[in-house]
């Protein structure tokens, strides 16, 4: 149950956060979806933002059934930001990383055909026992581990000795939507090495300062709506954590981020 919490949560109290989530998101649920074979039960509780009482999210709890004890247990707890349209992917291949909690895909933008890895949210909302081969509507939503901010494109591929002359040849640079499994990009030794997370870039569209109640405390942090190879996509973010200070509607966000694809986009 990877909540990626550490993308816009400063503190060390994840253990206090994760009761606090299991709790709520059994209290109540807004939204219940119960599997067609009644083996996995989704939960849904609504994020909120204390500044404007306004809906920003979902946490997602998930419960599969012990034929042997005939009762549900819990088996995932995972959260999702509201603001992206639903994109359309084609998922090519599960990575061997998946479990019975967890989906990880190798996946292709239909529009593009850029690659990405993800992980699944609300998996039993695609009705299908295997999805490889398939091409679904999700709702995407970034957690970065590692962002930087550039004004522009020509910066950001200057910085990292893209758009130069070499031997008489121009050495291209990448595009502001550029998306890639970030094992194209990265070495073993990096961190984040052996998760499933893909390189990101992105445009800023749009910044949001929120507040969200996590029972013991408020956790403030931002929410960049960023252009990207899904669209635009929620990318959660804190200011402790990330330097924020040049952010502003029309840079550049190049990031590692674990993304999340929920495949309840109409929810």
């Amino acid at each position: 149950m990877p909540l990626h919490m550490n993308s816009f949560n400063p503190e060390d109290d994840s253990r206090d956060l994760l009761n606090f989530i299991i709790q709520n998101g059994m209290d109540a649920p807004e939204f219940t979806t119960v599997s067609d074979d009644r083996m996995t039960v989704h939960l849904t509780k609504l994020m909120i933002d204390s500044l404007t009482g306004q809906r920003i999210g979902k946490f997602v709890t998930t419960l599969y059934k012990d034929l042997q004890k005939d009762s549900y247990g819990l088996v995932d707890i995972d959260l999702t930001f509201d603001g992206g349209k639903p994109v359309a992917l084609r998922f090519l291949h599960k990575q061997p990383q998946s479990s019975e909690a967890n989906e990880y895909y190798d996946v292709e933008v239909e529009d593009g055909g850029q690659h990405l890895l993800v992980e699944t949210v609300n998996r039993q909302f695609a009705r299908k026992d295997e999805i490889e081969g398939s091409v679904l509507e999700v709702c995407a939503s970034a957690f970065p581990f590692r962002l930087s901010v550039f004004d522009d494109i020509e910066t950001f591929n200057s910085a990292f000795g893209f758009g130069r002359q070499e031997g008489g040849n121009r050495i291209g640079g990448l595009s502001e939507t550029f998306a890639s499994p970030a094992s194209l990009m990265s070495t073993e030794h990096e961190e984040g090495a052996g998760d499933v997370y893909s390189w990101l870039n992105g445009v800023v569209k749009s910044i949001r300062e929120v507040s969200v109640d996590f029972g013991r405390r408020n956790i403030d942090f931002t929410i960049a709506y960023t252009e990207t190879a899904l669209g635009v996509i929620p990318v959660a973010m804190h200011r402790e954590i990330f330097d924020l200070s040049e952010l502003a509607p029309e840079k550049i966000l190049v990031m590692y981020a674990y993304v999340k694809a929920d495949f309840a986009a109409v929810q």
